[in-house]
């Protein structure tokens, strides 16, 4: 799942959250698929 939103502004991970969801619209459904810290992005060095 790429799409996400951020809630925060904050750089604290505490005090920041990211909401990782696919919208099925066939199905008329959202999935979410993972709340928490930014995920790792692929092709970026940490």
């Amino acid at each position: 799942m790429e799409q996400h939103l951020k809630i925060g502004v904050a750089a604290d991970t505490s005090k920041t959250l990211r909401c990782y969801f696919a919208w099925l619209a066939e199905e008329r459904r959202l999935v979410v698929g993972y709340c928490g810290e930014h995920l790792p992005v692929s092709g970026r060095r940490e």
